[in-house]
């Protein structure tokens, strides 16, 4: 009796959407709704795409690039609209005052899943970059996920072992705090729908360096609150850190 009583339906991912969503839509005569936050559209077949706009009441999308991407497979744009995600302003304030003021040593975070397309690796290489010049910084990690183990080891191997904290996972507010005690955040990932963890760090009051893709692209703004590289260049991510390492007021 319940399901009778549902006004719509509101899938989060594409393959929801269209295993159960769409269905349960057209069975129930209820509309439906999709918020496609997947990243990486290559893992759908394309039928899905140009069905779902037949028959979806609206399909959002957490940023623009991820909406241009949809709309070439399906060349329209009907239906399709952007709304960010949000971020709790209260809690990711920038500190009264930054307590890293060490200014040979600040401090560099990162925060997400610990997965090969978040590109972690390039940030330790660009860290042992920065180290065989003389410029020594602290990087704490925050997350965990399958490339956990190695990029422990690949410190270690890389010598830097010293300088990296890895924290794994942690709490909002534990979050909110480590960005609050930290200099530069790093986003070195190669795919990204939105990145919450960008905006966050931002709304803390760090510039960003991040991999330039479909949700950075949204929310970086290149020379104003942070630097945008192509993903993978561990020379470009080390040269933007150098210059914000070097220049206390540019990093203000």
């Amino acid at each position: 009796p319940l399901i009778k009583e549902i006004d719509c339906i509101h899938a989060h991912w594409i393959g929801w959407a269209y295993d159960v969503a769409m269905p349960l839509s057209s069975l129930m005569g209820s509309p439906f709704t999709l918020f496609a936050h997947d990243s990486i559209y290559e893992k759908y077949p394309e039928h899905y795409f140009e069905a779902l706009q037949d028959s979806a009441a609206a399909i959002i999308f957490p940023s623009s690039g991820c909406k241009a991407l949809w709309s070439t497979k399906t060349n329209r744009e009907d239906n399709l609209y952007v709304i960010p995600n949000a971020v709790d302003i209260e809690s990711f304030c920038p500190a009264r005052e930054r307590h890293c003021k060490k200014k040979n040593e600040p401090t560099l975070i990162t925060i997400g899943r610990l997965d090969p397309e978040k590109r972690v690796s390039d940030a330790l290489r660009a860290i042992k970059h920065l180290s065989d010049k003389g410029i020594i910084c602290r990087y704490k990690v925050v997350g965990d996920g399958r490339e956990g183990d190695h990029l422990r080891r690949l410190a270690e191997e890389l010598n830097i072992d010293k300088l990296v904290d890895f924290l794994g996972v942690q709490s909002p507010q534990r979050i909110a705090e480590e960005l609050k005690i930290s200099d530069i955040y790093v986003h070195p990932s190669e795919n990204e729908s939105f990145g919450v963890a960008v905006v966050e760090a931002m709304s803390t009051g760090l510039p960003v360096v991040a991999g330039a893709n479909m949700g950075t692209r949204d929310t970086v703004v290149p020379g104003v609150t942070g630097y945008l590289y192509e993903p993978g260049s561990v020379e470009a991510l080390a040269t933007n850190l150098e210059s914000l390492i070097n220049d206390d007021s540019l990093r203000e």
